[in-house]
């Protein structure tokens, strides 16, 4: 019996040798200590050497991809959202949309055109009564050129080629070469210049659709940050978890061997064997959340099927410190409003209301139009004697329409003005709700570095109340359900300081975001400049 009680004492001895030593570790793992910052990240990235079970890739599932499975970088994270993003590739075709739209108004308007045309025509109509006989022939060609030139001016060019004949009369010839100009006396005609409005309007579209280029980018930048760092707060948690659980089913074996001692009772064996429960039920859905946040992710990137035990990983100590915002939220406020793109876009589209409002002012001018024309045809007279084209005339015209009220584009250009005023006012808003974000955003980043030192604090704390009721229950001064309690509050502690440090990252390029700062790589302006630098 003493030997047993030895045997017994010197299991104990090495189990509360062992908690001791695990409560060291898990005190250090869950502190932010002076120097600290290096051990930390070292013992987060042990935290993180956790296998996960996933799915296997299939052989052309990892041809696919452009990183490595095993361990997955934000930077390279962000490369292949912008090289397979669906909805980010879109955004650039609207602009190759966009700029083909301009050509094509464009050449609508400015290309000129030529005009074949050809006609073969006879009549045989039978004597009738008094009527006699009577038969005729008529075959031609035509050729126009006609061409649109920016002042407003159209000119047309054309040769007809017309030989007839009849039982009644000799062949004749009525071929000629016509030149016709047409424009408005003062100003443009009022349909060419509606047609010049929407080549200017579809010139800011494509503008527009550059600056949504740009603006999808750093939205989806935005975003693949914010999901991969959601993947790296669930991958911290597995840590603490698998740590917690450990410390736990540690202290379950030193409670075992106290209620075999009488010193604890059943009561105590029951309550941490439910809070091991609890802890490895807690496991399951932090690897749960891990994989749902990965699988969140890799739908950003439009990657179907997760790859095999991807692994993602931050160091807050030299990844995205250089993030360009200042300290002044006034600074900053004046970069958000000469560099956010959906102001330009805003812009642009307000100056196409203005190409409207002054085409509708155009359009209640009644115009005067001016045509001339200057003719050289022949003689039609003998076909061998015509072809000199001796014969000459011209013509000129004015021409002047007055729509009865023309209250149709009265009522437009009142509506456009109206459009004008409305516009400029929502553009004074959104200067406002720019502002309103920046500040927000800057306010999170003061309060989230604040949270920080808080917890901090709180973390050493936690640390000496579980240290001193792990030594007290060793004593047998407390009871394990005590141990308990501080475990849980060292393990909120430290949950929230794994997610306030990542919190802080993603405030940060939420600033960005609303400042329209965030870095635009050399790749995507190129692509957009290409389209926008195309002479249209």
């Amino acid at each position: 019996m003493k030997i047993t009680n030895r045997k017994t004492v010197r299991k104990l001895s090495t189990i509360i040798i062992r908690l001791s030593l695990l409560g060291l570790f898990f005190t250090s793992s869950f502190g932010l200590e002076e120097p600290a910052l290096e051990e930390r990240v070292a013992q987060i990235k042990e935290a993180l050497n956790t296998e996960i079970e996933l799915p296997e890739l299939d052989s052309k599932t990892a041809e696919e991809l452009a990183f490595s499975p095993f361990d997955l970088s934000l930077e390279e994270a962000i490369e292949y959202a912008m090289t397979n993003n669906l909805s980010f590739k879109n955004s650039l075709a609207l602009l190759e949309v966009a700029s083909r739209g301009v050509n094509s108004i464009k050449a609508g308007l400015y290309e000129p055109s030529l005009q074949f045309g050809y006609n073969k025509r006879a009549n045989n109509n039978p004597a009738q009564g008094f009527i006699p006989q009577f038969t005729s022939q008529n075959e031609g060609g035509s050729v126009n050129y006609n061409q649109q030139f920016s002042d407003g001016t159209n000119l047309s060019l054309t040769y007809n080629s017309s030989n007839s004949s009849s039982s009644l009369r000799n062949q004749l010839n009525n071929s000629g070469l016509q030149l016709q100009i047409r424009r408005a006396l003062f100003g443009k005609n009022n349909t060419f210049y509606a047609n010049e409005t929407r080549l200017r309007n579809s010139r800011l579209d494509k503008k527009i659709a550059y600056f949504e280029y740009l603006d999808a980018y750093q939205a989806l930048v935005l975003k693949v940050t914010e999901a991969y760092l959601n993947a790296v707060k669930a991958q911290r948690q597995i840590g603490v978890s698998q740590s917690v659980l450990s410390s736990r089913q540690e202290l379950l074996d030193l409670t075992k061997v106290k209620f075999s001692l009488g010193v604890s009772t059943k009561l105590d064996v029951l309550r941490v064997e439910v809070q091991v429960a609890g802890e490895e039920e807690a496991l399951i859905k932090a690897r749960n959340t891990l994989e749902n946040s990965l699988d969140s992710l890799l739908n950003i990137l439009n990657y179907d099927y997760p790859p095999q035990q991807v692994k993602v990983s931050f160091d807050e100590a030299y990844e995205l410190t250089s993030l360009d915002y200042d300290a002044n939220v006034n600074s900053n406020l004046k970069r958000a409003l000469k560099q956010r793109y959906d102001l330009h876009i805003f812009k642009c589209k307000l100056d196409q209301q203005k190409n409207s409002l002054r085409n509708a002012a155009e359009q209640v001018k009644n115009k005067v139009e001016f045509s001339g024309s200057v003719r050289r045809h022949a003689t039609d007279d003998v076909f061998s004697r015509s072809q000199d084209f001796s014969d000459r005339n011209w013509s000129m015209g004015l021409s002047y329409t007055q729509p009865l009220g023309n209250r149709k584009n009265r009522e437009n250009l009142f509506s456009q003005r109206v459009k004008i005023n409305t516009s400029e006012r929502n553009l004074e808003e959104l200067k406002l709700r720019v502002g309103l974000e920046v500040r927000n955003a800057q306010r999170n980043i003061v309060a989230t570095q604040e949270r920080i030192r808080v917890l901090e604090k709180n973390l050493d704390r936690a640390k000496e109340n579980l240290k001193l009721a792990q030594l007290s229950y060793e004593k047998g001064i407390k009871s394990s359900i005590e141990v308990l309690d501080a475990q849980d509050d060292l393990q909120e502690v430290n949950k929230n300081y794994i997610n306030t440090i990542l919190d802080l990252k993603i405030a940060e390029f939420r600033l960005l975001r609303a400042m329209g700062t965030i870095g635009i790589p050399d790749l995507i302006l190129k692509k957009a400049d290409q389209w926008l630098a195309i002479n249209n």
